[in-house]
């Protein structure tokens, strides 16, 4: 799942935010080390692995001349693991996200330039609110041994159907909500 730390810090966040563990959604956008989290998500695992793109000019590319209506990609899986761009780019780490924010160059996990994905804030937001829900009340541990290996789906990545994880329902440290 995440470094024991990683998991440990998002929790405390959300519970200092989200006492009684009801997420508010209207404050999501404002938990920093959550948002964090979710940019490391899309960094080690991308919704697309390339974006293609169909030239309307010929161009030159490292070298090679294109023609016109060639088709070229950017990938983001590559650039999310070049090392050039990236320190420790296969660590999860999001504490790389609290310091600066990467080149539009460099984190495309939807795409980039004036064909961005529409739905970027929206999936983004989505994805706060349910790691936010899930994270407060339920602790996620990966089952040893387990590989995962993830399916293409058209031009989208998804998980395997079943990924086996232990669950352990939060009830330590949560507090009436005096709102």
């Amino acid at each position: 799942m995440c470094a024991p730390a990683v998991g440990e810090r998002l929790y405390q966040e959300l519970l200092a935010a989200f006492p009684d563990g009801r997420v508010q959604t209207e404050r999501i956008q404002h938990l920093e080390y959550l948002q964090a989290v979710v940019n490391e998500i899309l960094r080690v695992t991308p919704i697309a692995l390339a974006v293609p793109r169909r030239l309307n000019q010929s161009a030159q590319l490292a070298g090679y001349d294109l023609p016109s209506g060639t088709v070229v990609a950017a990938s983001a899986y590559l650039a999310h693991r070049s090392a050039r761009n990236w320190s420790a780019p296969n660590d999860f780490d999001p504490e790389r996200f609290l310091a600066e924010h990467p080149s539009s160059f460099t984190f495309l996990p939807f795409g980039g330039g004036t064909r961005r994905c529409l739905g970027a804030a929206f999936a983004r937001y989505q994805i706060a609110i349910v790691l936010a829900q899930l994270w407060s009340n339920w602790r996620l541990e990966s089952v040893a041994g387990f590989q995962v290996r993830p399916i293409m789906r058209g031009i989208t990545v998804s998980p395997p159907p079943r990924m086996p994880a232990r669950t352990h329902r939060r009830v330590e440290r949560r507090v009436a909500s005096t709102t």
